[in-house]
């Protein structure tokens, strides 16, 4: 079992999520949730790409970046932001990776604008923004789960919540480690 296998063991979700047989997304379904590791596997580039961009935008950018007085010119949080976010979203977690995809693929030109990051930059903005990441995060799986499963803006359960919130930690933790074998 590799470092990226996203499998979980029968009859569970999660270790820490309850087992789903009792929510309204398998009554619904039928069937169990699990996001793959890309999640176009479940919706187009260009939705995914949407969706970061406008969980992006509802941040609450003033009050979060209110330690700089005036912040530098050069200083792009919203496009780092989004590109840290997609990478994770698509199963790239190491900065070198991500400056690469930044000067190969069209999705990710698009969000650097086609000025690529330095790793550096990427390493630091993710450790100083993980919340904003892991909110962005969840927020796009919610609504990766929703369009999936057809639900809607139907409420999920808690067991379903605390999965999708489990699954934002996770993978902003193997961005950590990823990046620290890469040092």
């Amino acid at each position: 079992m590799g470092p990226f296998d996203n499998s979980e063991p029968a009859g569970r979700i999660h270790p820490y999520a309850a087992d789903w047989t009792d929510t309204q997304v398998v009554r619904r379904t039928g069937d169990k949730l699990q996001l793959p590791q890309n999640l176009t596997e479940w919706v187009p580039v260009g939705t995914l790409v949407q969706w970061i961009g406008e969980e992006v935008s509802a941040l609450d950018w003033e009050t979060h970046f209110l330690q700089f007085v005036q912040p530098p010119p050069e200083y792009r949080p919203r496009i780092l932001l989004s590109i840290l976010c997609f990478a994770s979203c698509i199963g790239i977690f190491g900065a070198s990776e991500i400056i690469a995809c930044c000067h190969s693929e069209p999705a990710f030109q698009d969000l650097c604008e086609k000025k690529v990051p330095f790793p550096d930059e990427l390493d630091h903005f993710r450790r100083a923004n993980r919340t904003m990441l892991e909110t962005v995060l969840y927020r796009v799986f919610l609504r990766l789960t929703r369009h999936h499963k057809g639900l809607g803006s139907e409420p999920l359960s808690p067991s379903v919540d605390d999965y999708l919130r489990c699954k934002a930690v996770e993978r902003l933790d193997i961005s950590r480690h990823v990046n620290t074998w890469d040092e």
